[in-house]
């Protein structure tokens, strides 16, 4: 897979075109077809986005949205609500092309900004900010958080808009990279 890193305008996102996206064919073993794109699609978000597997989520969720679905305002993240480490980024892998006028955008009200899916683009954002910590009279704010340390990003509320045209068809990949590995799970 060739990889082109384009930094949008879009704050605290990265975009990144993926060509070829599509599952490559291996002698009709379609599940076989499926892990090796899924393993072709880490690969770009750790080379570009030095996002490490070993904090990749078991669970990921392919998205399909079509005339009049939606999913409403939410965040990715739930910081000391369970005791599994949080959602520190969501990665969206748009598969397909919705244009303007059909509505299904990615929307971030406090941002003000809508994301059109375009196929084979790819939009990452960080769902926590980091808690302060002090030392002496000084506050220093890290730029990482651990487990258990991060604060729900406000800014990062985002819903997928309805899909308005009967012809449209929204098919998103997400995954998540956790705070922590998961435990029980081996890094690969």
């Amino acid at each position: 897979t060739h990889i082109q890193p384009h930094v949008s305008d879009f704050p605290h996102s990265v975009a990144v075109v993926i060509e070829e996206l599509s599952p490559p064919k291996v002698d009709g073993n379609e599940a076989a077809a499926l892990d090796e794109a899924l393993s072709s699609i880490d690969d770009a978000i750790e080379s570009v986005l030095g996002l490490p597997r070993s904090l990749l989520s078991p669970s990921s969720q392919l998205l399909s949205y079509r005339h009049n679905e939606a999913y409403y305002n939410h965040h990715d993240c739930w910081p000391g609500t369970v005791a599994l480490p949080d959602r520190h980024i969501t990665v969206l892998v748009y598969l397909t092309t919705v244009e303007t006028e059909d509505g299904g955008g990615t929307h971030f009200p406090y941002l003000h900004t809508t994301v059109q899916p375009v196929a084979g683009t790819l939009l990452a954002f960080n769902n926590l900010t980091p808690r302060p910590t002090f030392t002496g009279s000084a506050t220093n704010l890290s730029c990482s958080v651990v487990a258990g340390e991060g604060l729900c990003n406000a800014s990062m509320l985002h819903a997928s808009l309805p899909i308005t045209s009967k012809h449209a068809n929204k098919l998103v990949l997400q995954r998540w990279y956790l705070t922590a590995p998961t435990p029980g799970m081996a890094d690969t």
